[in-house]
This record gives structure tokens, C-alpha cells and sequence, in this order.
């Protein structure tokens, strides 16, 4: 009996491994104390049996296209010819691995394959047993086409994404293999390489150079992706120092966090290790919204951010989507922000208005 992987398919990871053939993998089940480990993709979430054999073989049919797909984009844009890239065929790809990857996380999670077997009325004792649950979850569900997957990106095409392999920053993997959003889906496929999901409207370019900072971008969305995913699946794999400045902000944000728990209410301090930016906003957001879920009412110092010109530079649209209500402490006046804002003079006022406003 061979040693299957759950979730993410060997071959990917092994795209991962360093020189030594180690893989590095940031644990984020717990966010106060996040870890750096080393890993194996050989072994790095197997079970033994864990797949019934005839749907194995399908899944790896599905797997193979990966490395199919990495091969042919990479010798693509070794030659900078993409002539040959059969764009509706890589759609088609994009699609069946997102809703493979999706299917495997219900899977794996107890609640929501649960919830699947109930309102499909399977026998509650197969229900109940968690190995003949995962099994009967394989053979019914896992391959089936998603209505909601493929209509959600309906009107979505494909853009090749890729990163020089001599530069000092890279894709990050999360465990589902994929991150998707209403407005953008994208998969990573190596370090390097990736697929992203556009609407056809915006009339996105079919290959894209991507930069640092839109690979840094994509690390919030990395985060939340790794914290969905069932206990234990709560992490990222990438190169070693682009995790290792991960784990440094979320540590960074812990210590910048004062918490009134009284009043739920969270006061953001200055941390010259973590300032926020245009750029970093959103990601220490995305840190606040699963280290301190209970807390929807932020106080941020303006000494918080690098300078006021950041204040400015963000659109704080994102903070609705959350459910956050946040307020600025600044002795200036802030003018033309692009989000309505509540800005006080001091802490004090800040907490008064939000203990008034409850």
C-alpha cells in the first residue's frame, strides 16, 4: 500500500525544494507563535491508502497536467514564444485543478465534507465514521464537475505569470494550490511560475512579468488561503527568506497591538519593524483579522504608518469586506482620504466615540 498526499500533489512541492531537497514550510496553526520548519515533500502530508485506487488514477491524471503545463510554459518563456500555448486548453486546466483542490479541502475537512454527505442524504453512520466518509466523499463528489467554480469564472481568461529566477523574491505555495477571489483566481504551479485567472472585461495581457511588488501583493491572499484550510493544513511553503519575512511581520503586528477588551477595541502602536504602507496595509489587516478575529474596531496611530502620504495613497474600501471599523489618531488634520474615516486627536476621543457608537 503506497503513501498518498492529501491535498498537495508531490510533484509541486518538490518544485519547492531547496538545494538539499528540503522543503520550508511556515506553520501558522498557531499565529502567536508561527514556525519555520523543514520538511520533506516525499512525505509532507501523505497517509497510506488514503485514496481508493480508481479514483487515484483519475486524480493523477489531473496531477500529470500539472507538470505538463510547468514544462511547456517554462520552455515558453526560456524562448519568449508562446505560440504554441493553447489558451482555452489552460483555462480548461485552471478549472479542473481549482475544483479538484477545492473538493480535496472539504474533503479533508470534518464539517464541511459532513455537511456535503447530509444535504446529499448519505447514511448518517457512513457520515460518522470518518475513513468511510473520506471514502464515499471520493468516489461521489471529488471529480465532479463545480457549477459555481466554472461559472464564477466564466467570463475569466487566462495570463501566464512568471518571476526571473535570479530575483530575490517568489510565489508562495498555499496548501489548496490555488487562491481565488470574486474578481481573481490564480494558481501556483512553481517558485516561479503561475497562472492567474482574469475577467476578459479588463482585457488582461496573456503573459506577465511580475514584479516585486505585486508578488508581495499576492501574500495576503496567500495567508488567508493557508487560514481556511482544515487544522493542521494552516500553513505556506516558499523559499526560506520570503517566509522568514512573513513570520516576522505577523510577530511584528502581535507586538504593535494593544487590546481593550472590554470595549473590543484594538489600538494599532508603531513597530519600526513593521510599518504600514500602501503596500502593507492590507496584509497587516489580513494578520489582525485571524490573530485577533474577535476584535472589529481599530484605533491606528498615524506614527503607525512609514508617513501621512501613505494614509492617503491607501484605499481602505477593503476594511467593509471585514466588517471593521477603523478610526486614525493624528494632532493634524488628514484631508481627501479615499474612505470615509473617523480621524481624532487623541486615543482617548477615539475610544469614546466607539464606546458611544456600539
Amino acid at each position: 500500500m503506497k503513501k498518498d498526499h492529501i491535498i498537495t500533489p508531490r510533484a509541486t512541492l518538490k518544485r519547492f525544494d531547496d538545494e538539499k531537497q528540503s522543503l520550508h514550510i511556515l506553520d501558522l496553526n498557531d499565529l502567536s507563535n508561527p514556525a519555520l520548519k523543514l520538511g520533506r515533500s516525499k512525505s509532507f502530508h501523505t497517509q497510506l491508502g488514503y485514496y481508493d485506487d480508481s479514483v487515484d488514477d483519475r486524480v493523477k491524471i489531473i496531477e500529470t497536467d500539472i507538470g505538463t503545463w510547468n514544462k511547456e510554459i517554462s520552455e515558453a518563456i526560456s524562448k519568449n514564444d508562446y505560440s504554441n500555448i493553447d489558451y482555452i486548453k489552460l483555462k480548461q486546466f485552471c478549472i479542473k485543478l481549482i475544483t479538484l483542490q477545492f473538493n480535496r479541502t472539504v474533503m479533508e475537512n470534518d464539517n464541511d465534507r459532513s455537511r456535503v454527505l447530509r444535504n446529499n442524504k448519505c447514511d448518517p453512520t457512513i457520515i460518522e465514521n470518518r475513513e468511510q466518509a473520506i471514502l464515499m466523499f471520493q468516489k461521489r463528489f471529488l471529480l465532479q464537475p463545480n457549477q459555481v467554480i466554472i461559472n464564477s469564472y466564466q467570463d475569466f481568461v487566462p495570463v501566464i505569470l512568471y518571476i526571473k529566477h535570479d530575483c530575490d523574491y517568489s510565489f508562495i505555495l498555499p496548501p489548496s494550490h490555488f487562491i481565488g477571489t470574486d474578481s481573481v483566481a490564480r494558481i501556483i504551479i512553481s517558485p516561479y511560475i503561475s497562472i492567474g485567472l482574469y475577467p476578459s472585461r479588463d482585457n488582461p495581457p496573456s503573459v506577465k512579468l511580475v514584479k516585486k511588488s505585486e508578488a508581495l501583493s499576492l501574500i495576503p491572499r496567500s495567508f488567508e488561503s493557508a487560514m481556511e484550510m482544515p487544522d493542521n493544513y494552516k500553513e505556506l511553503i516558499g523559499l526560506a527568506t520570503d517566509l522568514e519575512k512573513i513570520k516576522k511581520n505577523l510577530l511584528a503586528t502581535n507586538k504593535m497591538v494593544e487590546c481593550n477588551e472590554n470595549d473590543g477595541i484594538i489600538i494599532v502602536k508603531r513597530n519600526n519593524e513593521f510599518l504600514l504602507t500602501d503596500n502593507s496595509v492590507f496584509e497587516f489587516f489580513m494578520y489582525l483579522y485571524y490573530s485577533f478575529s474577535a476584535y472589529k474596531k481599530i484605533i491606528i496611530s498615524a506614527d503607525a504608518f512609514e508617513n501621512l502620504k501613505e494614509i492617503h495613497r491607501i484605499d481602505w474600501s477593503f476594511i467593509s469586506s471585514y466588517d471593521y471599523e477603523v478610526a486614525l489618531i493624528c494632532a493634524k488634520p488628514i484631508k481627501n482620504l479615499k474612505y470615509n474615516i473617523n480621524i481624532f486627536k487623541s486615543k482617548n476621543k477615539a475610544i469614546e466615540y466607539f464606546i458611544k457608537h456600539k
